[in-house]
């Protein structure tokens, strides 16, 4: 389960109207370019994607449900009162409930809410009901909200029951905790260019990491791969800097640098995975559009080389076809990736993007040269 939020500052890109053009989803094979359009904004920005049962849940400013199996999304999910906004949103596998993290039209106000997933009735937690919210964020074992007490001064808690929650005395803590993954039996936060690790529900125990990896702006986003492709479990962490860094043991760490055409680095954002044929190809959110890693054979040796999606260096296990490389999602900022891979041999890729839409891409097939991946926008 992947991790989504955003700071509230953000609020204002989310307050957008939805179009519903009924068209669904369709390709011209042909030609390789996506008919245009569906049923959703093309200038949403989206905060958060899940999928519940049959369903899946996005929240860009209004919170939008649809089927897995199709149809289009409804932009009339019920939200909690006086809350305008759906800034962040989380399924808990603890509980299998939606968490959310919502505010009013001006940011003023925020609360976390839960709700079972059938029929939406948000209740606030109340056990953070009086803080001033910026974040949220999960790992299959524990919820982490982040307050806001001053301009300079960030309070995160932890709960792995998501009632009570506890204060983690996060060292120099600048900035909301943005991302969370469990990696050699630990978890590990990211805020801001900090990395801290410790063991759930023990507050003391996490510890701010130094040296490598480091970043002067902040870090993207950060991803533990447990593919059986790997022999052991493999941790990602991705900087505005335009960095990958990878290790297998948190110590020893190999990074890869992606640039643009300029040969100025690349911000980079949040990552996801995604099985193409047996190969384990690692997505790297940017802010122009994204980047594969592919690991031939499973292997993460001493270098590795981020690739565009599509193109003749990115070979048979891209992640998309040619189409990537003629559509407007190459130069959209794509903040992270919500994959649907319950069925392996048809997996979904759902790119969501700052201010250009919700992309997606149906993959099909397990023969890598004759794989369907082609991205549409929603």
């Amino acid at each position: 389960m992947r991790k989504f939020l955003i700071l509230l500052c953000l609020i204002p890109l989310f307050l957008l109207s939805c179009n519903r053009s009924g068209m669904g989803i369709f390709y011209s094979i042909s030609e390789e370019q996506p008919l245009t359009d569906t049923d959703l904004d093309n200038a949403l920005s989206v905060s958060g994607m899940v999928k519940a049962g049959t369903d899946y849940f996005m929240s860009a400013g209004t919170l939008f449900r649809r089927t897995a199996d199709g149809g289009i999304w409804d932009d009339t999910v019920a939200m909690p009162v006086d809350m305008d906004v759906c800034v962040a949103l989380a399924l808990f596998e603890f509980d299998g409930n939606l968490y959310g993290l919502f505010a009013d039209t001006a940011g003023n106000t925020t609360g976390l809410y839960v709700s079972a997933p059938g029929t939406i009735n948000w209740t606030q937690v109340v056990s953070v009901s009086d803080k001033r919210l910026t974040a949220l964020t999960a790992t299959s074992t524990a919820l982490y909200v982040t307050e806001m007490v001053d301009i300079a001064t960030y309070v995160t808690r932890e709960s792995q029951n998501g009632k009570d929650f506890i204060t983690l005395a996060l060292d120099r803590q600048y900035t909301s905790v943005t991302d969370a993954a469990i990696f050699l039996g630990e978890t590990w936060l990211l805020s801001g260019a900090n990395i801290y690790s410790g063991s759930v529900g023990v507050p003391a125990s996490y510890i701010k990491l130094v040296g490598t990896p480091t970043t002067t702006f902040g870090y993207g986003g950060i991803f533990a791969s447990n593919s059986s492709s790997w022999v052991v479990p493999v941790l990602f962490v991705s900087s505005a800097e335009g960095v990958v860094f990878a290790t297998s043991d948190g110590a020893t760490w190999i990074s890869a640098a992606i640039v643009d055409t300029d040969e100025n680095p690349v911000p980079l954002n949040d990552m996801a995975e995604i099985d193409i044929a047996g190969t384990p190809v690692i997505l790297v959110g940017a802010k122009n559009g994204y980047y594969d890693i592919i690991f031939e054979g499973g292997a993460l040796t001493s270098t590795f080389t981020p690739v565009m999606p599509g193109s003749e260096d990115s070979g048979l296990y891209s992640s998309s076809d040619s189409n990537y490389l003629k559509i407007d999602l190459r130069s959209s900022v794509v903040r992270f990736f919500f994959i649907d891979d319950d069925d392996a041999a048809n997996a979904t890729i759902f790119a969501c993007t700052s201010g250009n839409g919700l992309w997606v891409n149906p993959i099909s097939g397990d023969d890598p040269s004759s794989l369907v991946r082609k991205w549409d926008r929603q």
